[in-house]
């Protein structure tokens, strides 16, 4: 059960930090 919640905040992690990264790449071009 405690892996199963890591992962899941993991995963949504990596979606906030790729969100991010996208979102200042576009404003620098």
């Amino acid at each position: 059960m405690g892996d199963n919640f890591i992962g899941f905040d993991y995963f949504k992690i990596i979606e906030q930090v790729l969100s991010f990264v996208y979102s200042f790449k576009s404003v620098k071009l």
